[in-house]
């Protein structure tokens, strides 16, 4: 199986490393100005070619990580990942897409809210209220770049301007779009949150579902026993050592209500999903 990686910004170039070391054969394009360029990750290093160079018609999977806007043919005899999400049907974990099909990703932090809320069991839930605490690295690597640059500048006393994002809260709403098609998903209410913070990588999620019936003491171990670590603090330090970590604390359960905060690491829960898409056979 060939795969091939478009795009060498922060999910981009998680991805190398993450395919690399799992074993895939990588081909890795950008624009031309990285023509030629040696990227060493995972296993191997890699040439990096222009994406005018790029066919399709080569690979089995095309995994798109360019910036919005940027239009990618899909494999006929193979699949497309479109990870700008602009295109193509919303994929979570109960089909196998069909050559030539293009497939989009929810983001890591629904992705962990629904295998949370699907621990806690569906038919248990009448509506769920979710808050995501976003790295800037939501912001690509852009994002990055501007936090470090941002924090260097007030640590050397040169003071905070309007609009920066070091050492401030940026609150997103969720889009009309993106809370339908999460509830389509889900057979109850939800509402969601995004509030961007200050943190390179890391994130974290709160939870409140409303049952139908009152919360026992089961709660913790539904969580564990589909891979969450119950903790009494999150540790973000824990998470960036092992990223693969999904921790939750903070579980209160108050009659029909419970809530719980989970702390985790969204471009390790990207690569996770898409190790498991990837496995399926086409």
């Amino acid at each position: 199986m060939k795969v091939a990686i478009l795009g060498r910004g922060v999910a981009g170039g998680a991805l190398v490393a993450a395919l690399s070391d799992a074993g895939y054969e990588l081909d890795v394009f950008a624009t031309a100005a990285s023509d030629g360029e040696a990227v060493s990750a995972g296993r191997g290093e890699y040439s990096v070619k222009d994406i005018a160079a790029f066919q399709p018609g080569q690979y089995t999977w095309v995994i798109n990580a360019m910036p919005a806007g940027v239009v990618v043919e899909a494999p006929a005899n193979g699949v497309l990942l479109d990870l700008s999400g602009q295109a193509g049907t919303r994929w979570w974990n109960d089909e196998t897409p069909a050559p030539g099909e293009v497939v989009r990703l929810l983001p890591p932090a629904q992705m962990v809210a629904l295998r949370v809320l699907q621990a806690l069991g569906t038919e248990r839930i009448l509506s769920a209220d979710l808050t995501a605490l976003s790295p800037v690295s939501r912001l690509g690597k852009s994002g990055v770049e501007r936090l470090a640059k941002e924090t260097a500048k007030m640590l050397n006393g040169q003071g905070k301007d309007e609009g920066d994002i070091a050492f401030d809260l940026s609150v997103q709403g969720g889009t009309a779009d993106g809370i339908a098609e999460l509830s389509g998903l889900m057979p109850y209410q939800l509402s969601w949150g995004d509030i961007v913070v200050p943190t390179f990588h890391g994130m974290a999620l709160r939870v409140t579902a409303l049952g139908n019936q009152n919360w026992g003491d089961d709660a913790a171990e539904r969580l564990a026993s589909v891979g969450f670590s119950v903790v009494d603090d999150l540790s973000l330090n824990t998470i960036q050592q092992a990223s693969e970590t999904k921790q939750v604390t903070g579980i209160v359960t108050q009659g029909p209500r419970v809530s719980l905060t989970v702390g985790f690491d969204a471009i390790a829960q990207l690569n996770q999903t898409v190790l498991e898409l990837l496995d399926r056979p086409l």
